[in-house]
């Protein structure tokens, strides 16, 4: 979808959000713009993760080599390793943005910053829409507020 049919269907969603009382992540509607539009400047975690447990359990040494440009230009891991148990990972993208954590906790991951500027992008598209619709809404309703200066 191009950025213009997106900015729309934002738009769009906000006006139906704002009728039905809900904001932003009450909205399962947003939620999915959300993924969608901030998607196609993701990162392929998956692969990203795939290939560097493999790169991990190939080895037998307990630290990775001293990362190079050459590890961080295709995604690289850093991590901790005591025999065949992986205690603490790191993934990063080609950017070396750090985009995801393993520990014994569980997983972590992370937004990268062209991630972070698409989804605040999105926010203030769809922020400035429910706004515009809940005050067309009360203007229409009768019930909006008047200010009187003395």
């Amino acid at each position: 979808m191009s950025d213009d049919k997106y900015k729309a269907a934002i738009i769009e969603q906000a006006k139906k959000d704002q009728a039905a009382g809900k904001f932003q992540t009450d909205s399962i509607g947003y939620k999915i713009l959300v993924k969608s539009y901030v998607s196609s400047v993701s990162p392929d975690r998956k692969n990203m993760i795939a290939k560097g447990l493999t790169a991990v359990f190939e080895t037998n040494k307990p630290e990775p080599k001293t990362l190079t440009l050459l590890d961080y230009l295709f995604g690289s891991v850093k991590y901790t390793k005591e025999a065949n148990n992986v205690s603490y990972a790191e993934f990063y993208d080609s950017n070396g943005e750090m985009v995801a954590t393993y520990s014994n906790t569980g997983w972590t991951f992370y937004g990268t910053k062209a991630e972070n500027a698409r989804e605040s992008e999105l926010r203030g598209i769809y922020n400035q829409a429910w706004n515009s619709a809940a005050k067309a809404s009360q203007e229409s309703s009768g019930t909006a507020c008047m200010t009187i200066l003395a």
